[in-house]
């Protein structure tokens, strides 16, 4: 014949207990109703149940904090504080000669003074309960419900949490899913670049910048963080929260390592496991930079196959070193043709750009792709913001010229969007030779036709450069009239003709004078 107490767990104790509903549901939610109803040969519990109003006596928000999904963990750790290995009775319990009990708490123990019992010795198979009267509850323990409260906390992430109000984030952090925050300590972020520094810390069209640094620091992954005893033991690529899911190369050698993408470095992990309700936080002492953090919006289109050609015009047109600048002030929207949009350009176009002499008209419309500030997609003209004004003497890109394949390409330094169209002025002409202008003009058809008579229209399409003083059709009809007859008439007056005009060409083929 079995009594009672040899046909129960300590489980079964809990739950035929109408004081114990709650203290039942928080072991069911940890995950440990299963351990604690085990019955082997080496299964033995001393168990301190705390009774309903035990439970209630703690405020609500700490049991709101601990029933949170990140926080199950942590609520283990509570409830394994009030178990011990053993079958201990109220007999052996802590006194001052043994002043505390060892738990399944990573051996923390339970001070005598902490345990209050009101009922004793309620044996089972698999070992004993006490009733508690109040929460047995660990030194130092404490639940945070969001992984930014353990940034805010921290003397340490001063610097980090700035940078999130500043990116305005906090609400991200706080929201649905589980968050794996890596997070660099002020003295990490004190290591870049003062210039990247101030531009983060100043907010406003850096945001986009900053903010994809930050989520670069966070996992994708949401349905589950990444604990310190789940760090991998090789080199292992994790997708980020930043846009694009850039990877994180995360690996545990003796050290437990964070890499920067794309793995040229990596950092230590120094602080594991700061366990919130929404996530966990280690903390590193390096700062993890996303692509777009380390190139400017002239690398962005350096490595593009398909920006050869514009990168070759903004050579020639000496804005290279310009857009590759990363001061406080630098801060560009570039505007980016393909090689193919300069490829369906009729031919003499694309030549007449790239000729010396139009260096200036070069620059001009290549001004004219690159707006002052950073501007993305969400931001770019409307109906009720038509235009947007450019480099180009204020000159401004009508809405409807603006044709982006691909949007938002962050830099250090601006963004990049690629455009299917080129970008043209209004009036925008450029022109091949000096002998062109006099043809369309209309106040020098005298002077294109004594260019013809001496035959000078080769020359000046020739190499080199040249400064014309075009006279007007009035100025040479003030000629005496002879003399007109003369040059007009060719033949043995083509020297001195030849003569007069070439007076009027700068002797310097290395340079115009503007």
């Amino acid at each position: 014949l079995l009594p009672v107490e040899a046909t129960r767990t300590v489980v079964d104790i809990a739950t035929g207990s109408t004081d114990h509903t709650r203290f039942v549901e928080l072991l069911t939610s940890a995950g440990l109703v299963d351990t604690l109803s085990a019955v082997t040969a080496d299964s033995a519990f001393s168990v301190f149940a705390p009774t309903n109003a035990a439970l209630q006596a703690l405020p609500e928000t700490t049991w709101e904090c601990l029933a949170m999904p990140g926080n199950i963990r942590l609520l283990r750790e509570l409830l394994h504080y009030h178990v011990t290995e053993g079958v201990i009775l109220a007999a052996d319990l802590p006194s001052d000669a043994v002043p505390s009990l060892a738990t399944l708490f990573d051996s923390n123990s339970i001070p005598a003074a902490d345990i209050s019992v009101t009922t004793t010795d309620l044996l089972a198979l698999n070992g004993v309960v006490h009733v508690v009267d109040a929460v047995l509850v660990p030194a130092g323990f404490e639940c945070t419900n969001f992984v930014v409260q353990h940034v805010a906390k921290a003397p340490t992430l001063s610097t980090l949490g700035t940078l999130i109000d500043v990116a305005e984030l906090n609400t991200t952090f706080r929201g649905e899913g589980l968050f794996t925050l890596f997070a660099p300590t002020d003295a990490a972020l004190a290591t870049l670049p003062a210039v990247t520094r101030t531009k983060l810390a100043s907010g406003g069209q850096w945001v986009p910048l900053l903010t994809q640094i930050l989520l670069f620091h966070v996992l994708a992954k949401s349905d589950a963080a990444l604990m310190a005893a789940d760090l991998p033991a090789t080199a292992t690529d994790f997708a980020t929260r930043a846009d694009g899911g850039a990877p994180l190369v995360i690996k545990n050698l003796p050290a437990h390592v964070v890499g920067k993408w794309p793995s040229s470095g990596f950092g230590s992990i120094t602080t594991f496991d700061l366990i919130a309700g929404n996530g966990v936080v280690h903390v590193i002492n390096t700062v993890l930079l996303p692509v777009e953090a380390a190139r400017t919006v002239i690398d962005i289109a350096d490595t593009s196959p398909d920006h050869g050609t514009l990168v070759d015009l903004l050579t020639l047109a000496d804005l290279y070193d310009t857009l590759d600048a990363n001061t406080v002030d630098s801060a560009f929207t570039v505007f980016a043709p393909t090689d193919e949009v300069f490829e369906g350009l009729p031919g003499s176009n694309l030549t007449c750009l790239m000729m010396l002499g139009n260096r200036f008209l070069l620059r001009d419309l290549l001004y004219f792709h690159v707006a002052p500030g950073v501007t993305l997609q969400k931001d770019f003209p409307s109906d009720a913001v038509p235009s947007l004004a450019t480099i180009f003497d204020s000159n401004s890109i009508p809405v409807s010229d603006i044709s982006a394949t691909e949007t938002d390409m962050l830099a250090v330094n601006g963004v990049v969007h690629v455009v299917d169209a080129l970008l043209t002025p209004a009036g925008f002409e450029c022109i091949l030779f000096v002998i062109d202008i006099v043809a369309k003009s209309a106040a020098h058809t005298s002077l294109e036709t004594l260019i013809g008579v001496a035959d000078l229209t080769t020359v000046l399409q020739g190499a080199g450069l040249f400064t014309l003083f075009a006279p007007t059709d009035a100025a040479i009809a003030a000629l005496p009239a002879e003399l007109q007859t003369k040059l007009a008439s060719g033949g043995q007056w083509v020297p001195l003709l030849t003569q007069i005009l070439l007076f009027h060409v700068l002797a310097s083929m290395d340079a115009t004078i503007l």
